[in-house]
């Protein structure tokens, strides 16, 4: 178990990992309310990614992701107030990309699985919808076709993309899917009407499952075993609370619940409050599993990272 160093005005919205993590990539980074944090040795230590900009304000930084090795490197996105930080070289430089005008804050990224030959990536924005780039992240475009509610707080894509072009988003108001790549959406149904969608995953199994979970502030864990298109509730009497963040890795499934991690092995049937002595008495507000590894990094409403 490692912390970095711990600010009380920071705040961890989410961490990504290269995908060749498993084969000694153990590129990671995580975006925080100071900015992009930047680990190379799997969540160990840590690096203001920010510094050598010598930036005379913080950069608040609520989402990143990572590609797939792309020319025997990564293409690493990150999401700020009216547009995104976009490297080619594994982080070590970086070109700005801004959205139109008023400026919207990105609030999460997904890159396709097959990014090197479509070269597709989605960013979700809190007042301007859902963006879309064609060519790696050169240009963007919005793609907001039938998606009637913009606030998007939300955004996963299904691991299976390259052959279901399947999208949600989760808004203020509901869920919306896309089953045409982003060009089109269409709201659905949820078991209790309108709900605030906070977090959403495609369960690691999905080719075999057609299962999507959804994390929301009043309702709990919302499940989808039909590719989104409909919804049921899920540990009611466990999952008591906001659902604030979602991971699906291998047979796990991670929920944080009003800042307590919580661990299902069924699929979300049940679910257990994680009791590590490094979690008692923090509030956790992200988690993420890198691929093949057994390690848990856990990012903290104050800051800090606890890699289990």
């Amino acid at each position: 178990m490692v912390h970095i160093a711990e600010l009380d005005t920071d705040y961890v919205f989410c961490i990504a990992a290269s995908a060749d993590f498993r084969c000694g990539g153990e590129l990671c980074f995580a975006a925080c309310l100071s900015g992009l944090l930047r680990s190379d040795d799997g969540g160990i230590t840590w690096l203001d990614v920010y510094t050598p900009f010598d930036l005379k304000l913080p950069a608040p930084t609520m989402a990143v992701a990572v590609a797939y090795s792309y020319a025997n490197e990564r293409i690493i996105v990150a999401g700020l107030a009216g547009g995104l930080l976009r490297s080619v070289d594994d982080g070590q430089h970086w070109e700005s990309i801004y959205f139109s005008s008023p400026p919207s804050t990105v609030s999460a990224i997904v890159i396709s699985p097959d990014v090197i030959n479509d070269g597709l990536m989605f960013a979700a924005t809190l007042d301007d919808g859902v963006f879309c780039s064609r060519n790696h992240g050169q240009d963007w475009d919005a793609w907001n076709f039938g998606l009637l509610d913009r606030a998007v707080l939300s955004l996963a894509i299904s691991p299976s993309f390259s052959f279901d072009s399947t999208l949600v988003v989760g808004t203020s108001s509901g869920i919306f899917r896309s089953t045409n790549g982003g060009v089109s959406w269409c709201e659905v149904p949820t078991p209790t009407g309108t709900e605030v969608a906070l977090a959403l995953s495609f369960s690691s199994n999905y080719k075999q499952g057609s299962v999507i979970y959804a994390g929301t502030e009043s309702h709990g864990l919302l499940r989808s075993t039909d590719s989104g298109f409909s919804w049921a509730r899920l540990a009611e009497n466990e999952l008591v609370g906001s659902v604030t963040a979602l991971y699906s890795s291998e047979e796990n499934l991670f929920a944080i619940v009003d800042g307590k991690v919580f661990l299902s092995t069924d699929d979300g049937i049940l679910f257990t409050c994680l009791q590590h002595k490094e979690l008692s008495g923090v509030e956790a507000s992200a988690v993420y599993v890198p691929i093949g590894q057994k390690c848990v990094l856990v990012g903290m409403a104050n800051g800090g990272i606890i890699r289990l």
